[in-house]
C-alpha cells in the first residue's frame, strides 16, 4: 500500500487578508487626499495672489495713464491760455485757460489753439491768476506740495474707472509746475510732476530776426544784443557762416550799457529787467549755417550771466568757438517743431494790409531823390481816413502823431543830424523804398514803449541807422522790418525788435536791446505778427507720496 503525502493549505484567493494588512489602502488614499489638497489650496492662495498682483498691476498702470491724462488736458488748456490776449497783456499767467469753443465741439480752434480775434472766450477751468502758487526750489520739494491745494476744475475728474487730480504752481516767468495724481479706486494712486514752459515764437519775441543768406553772412558785425537772436539761414548750406561775432559782440541774457534816455523811454527798463528771474531769457537760434566767434572778447552768453537756451543746427567755427555759455549746452539741435516751422514774413503780410495805407508823400519834401520827415518838413495834418489811419507833423517841436499805417513811395530821410523826431501813438511808417535814420527817434514820453507809444517801419528796401557823415550815438525805440538789409553804423542803441533778410552791424559797437512787451503790443501792419506758441516739457518724473 503506498504512503499518504501531505500538502501545505494554501489559502483561498478570495478569502480575508491577514489583520496586519486590513485599511493599508484607506490610508493611503486619505495621504492622497490631503497631499491633494494641500496642493490645490496653495494652487488657489497663488492664483488668488497672483491675480490680485494682476489686478494691482492694471490698476497701476491705468493710475498712471490717467495721471498722464490729466497732465494732457492741462497742457492743452495752457495752450489755449497762451492764444489768448488776457487783461494786462504782459504774461501768461494773467490769462485765462480758455478755448473759443468748448471741447467737445472739436472745432479747428481747439486743434491749433486760436481764439476768436475780437472776442475773448469764455472763462474756464482756471483763473492762472494770484492764485498760481509761487516756488521757492527746483523742483519742488514734497513739503511744498503738501502746502498747495488742487485745482478744483481738475480736481477728482472721473476717466477710465478712475480719477485724477492735479495741482499747479509757477516760477517767477512763466513755467508752469504740474502735480497730477491718477487714481484707481481708494488703493492704487500714481503721480506725476511736470514742468512746462511756454514758448512764444514770434518773429518779434527776437532782438534780432534774420532770413535768408546769399554770398554773404546774414548777421555780421561788433554788435551787442540784449536778447533772444533767431537766424533761419536761408539759402546757406552747412559750412557757411550765418552770423559773425567779431570784436566784442556779444549775445547778452541782460541789458547792459544802455543809454539813461533810452532806458527811460521804456516800460520794461533795465532795472525791470534786472528783477526778473530769468532776465531776458535770451534764446539763440541759427536753422541753417555756422556762427563764427573769432576773438575772446565775443560769445554767446558770459560766465556771469548763461543765456536760456543755444538751438543750431551746424554749430559754431572760430579761434574761440567755445566760447559760448547757455543753460542747455551748445550742441542742441534747432529745436522747433515741423508743424511750427516759422518763415521769413513777406512785406504784405501784416493787419491791416499795407494796400490800406493813408498815402503821405504829397505832403512831404524831396531832395536828393529821397523824401524827408524831418526838421525841414512843414508841420501838415492828414486823416482820419475811411481806415482809421492819421498823421501829425509838427515843424516847431519835431513831434510826430500817428495812428494806424502810411505810406510813403519812394525813400524817406528820418530825422535830422541833430534834429530828432518824438512820436505820439501806436503807428506804422509803411516806405516802399529805403529808410534812412539820421538822429533819434523816440517816444515823446517816459515809459511808455511799447504799451503807449510805439512807432513801426517797414521798408521794402533797407533800413540804415547813422549811416551819414558825422552821425553816431543815434537811439532809436520801434518795430524795424526791412525786406532786405538792416545797417547799423557807430554807437547807435536801438531798443524793440529788427526783422530783416541781412544785417550789417558796422565795427563800433551798436546795441540792440529786445523788449519783451513789444511782441504783444506790435503797431498795425507790422509783417510777422502772428504768434506762434507751443508748450515744451522740460522734465517729466514719477514722484512717490
Amino acid at each position: 500500500m503506498r504512503g499518504h503525502r501531505s500538502f501545505p493549505d494554501i489559502p483561498f484567493r478570495g478569502g480575508e487578508r491577514p489583520s496586519s494588512q486590513r485599511g493599508a489602502a484607506l490610508v493611503i488614499a486619505l495621504l492622497v487626499l490631503v497631499v491633494l489638497s494641500i496642493l490645490g489650496m496653495a494652487f488657489i492662495t497663488i492664483s488668488k495672489t497672483e491675480s490680485d498682483i494682476s489686478y494691482n498691476d492694471r490698476d497701476s498702470a491705468r493710475a498712471l495713464y490717467i495721471a498722464e491724462a490729466g497732465l494732457e488736458r492741462f497742457k492743452r488748456d495752457l495752450r489755449y491760455d497762451c492764444s489768448y490776449p488776457g487783461i494786462t497783456n504782459t504774461s501768461i499767467t494773467d490769462r485765462y485757460l480758455a478755448s473759443p469753443a468748448s471741447a467737445a465741439q472739436g472745432t479747428t480752434e481747439d486743434t491749433t489753439g486760436s481764439y476768436v480775434s475780437g472776442s475773448a472766450p469764455v472763462k474756464r477751468y482756471y483763473d492762472l491768476g494770484s492764485a498760481f502758487a509761487l516756488v521757492s526750489s527746483e523742483p519742488p520739494t514734497p513739503s511744498f506740495w503738501n502746502s498747495v491745494s488742487p485745482v478744483a476744475a481738475y480736481q477728482q475728474t472721473s476717466l477710465n474707472g478712475g480719477n485724477y487730480t492735479l495741482k499747479l504752481a509757477r516760477n517767477g516767468w512763466d513755467d508752469v509746475y504740474v502735480l497730477s495724481t491718477g487714481m484707481v479706486g481708494n488703493r492704487v494712486a500714481r503721480t506725476i510732476e511736470a514742468k512746462y514752459e511756454v514758448k512764444s515764437l514770434s518773429v518779434w519775441d527776437n532782438a534780432i530776426f534774420g532770413g535768408q543768406g546769399a554770398t554773404g553772412m546774414v548777421v555780421n558785425g561788433n554788435v551787442t544784443v540784449a536778447g533772444s537772436v533767431h537766424i533761419l539761414g536761408s539759402g546757406l548750406s552747412s559750412t557757411d557762416i550765418a552770423i559773425d561775432l567779431s570784436g566784442g559782440a556779444k549775445i547778452l541774457n541782460q541789458y547792459s550799457g544802455i543809454s539813461s534816455t533810452l532806458d527811460g523811454k521804456l516800460v520794461q527798463n533795465a532795472a525791470y529787467i534786472s528783477g526778473l528771474p530769468g532776465k531776458l531769457r535770451t534764446e539763440f537760434r541759427v536753422k541753417r549755417g555756422l556762427t563764427s566767434i573769432g576773438s575772446g572778447a565775443s560769445g554767446v552768453g558770459e560766465s556771469s550771466g548763461y543765456v536760456k537756451g543755444v538751438y543750431t543746427n551746424d554749430g559754431f567755427t572760430g579761434s574761440h568757438a567755445s566760447n559760448v555759455f547757455s543753460d542747455n549746452g551748445m550742441n542742441m539741435k534747432y529745436d522747433l517743431p515741423a508743424d511750427l516751422s516759422i518763415p521769413f514774413p513777406p512785406i504784405n503780410a501784416g493787419d491791416p494790409p499795407l494796400s490800406t495805407a493813408l498815402d503821405i508823400t504829397a505832403s512831404l519834401p524831396s531832395s536828393g531823390g529821397k523824401y524827408k520827415l524831418d526838421s525841414t518838413t512843414p508841420s501838415f495834418s492828414l486823416g482820419p481816413d475811411a481806415n482809421g489811419n492819421s498823421i501829425q507833423w509838427n515843424q516847431g517841436t519835431g513831434t510826430l502823431t500817428i495812428s494806424g499805417v502810411v505810406k510813403v513811395n519812394g525813400s524817406l530821410d528820418l530825422a535830422k543830424k541833430n534834429n530828432a523826431v518824438n512820436y505820439s501813438g501806436k503807428g506804422t511808417l509803411y516806405v516802399t523804398g529805403s529808410i534812412y535814420v539820421h538822429d533819434n527817434v523816440l517816444p515823446a514820453t517816459a515809459l511808455s514803449f511799447p504799451t503807449t507809444n510805439c512807432l513801426g517801419l517797414i521798408a521794402g528796401g533797407d533800413i540804415e541807422l547813422a549811416t551819414g557823415g558825422g552821425e553816431s550815438n543815434i537811439l532809436t525805440a520801434g518795430a524795424f522790418y526791412a525786406a532786405n538789409k538792416v545797417k547799423i553804423n557807430k554807437q547807435t542803441q536801438h531798443a524793440g525788435s529788427i526783422v530783416c533778410n541781412f544785417f550789417d552791424l558796422g565795427s563800433q559797437v551798436p546795441s540792440i536791446y529786445q523788449v519783451p512787451l513789444l511782441a504783444r503790443n506790435l503797431p498795425p501792419g507790422m509783417p510777422g505778427g502772428e504768434r506762434y506758441y507751443f508748450v515744451k516739457t522740460v522734465y517729466w518724473r514719477e514722484v512717490t507720496s
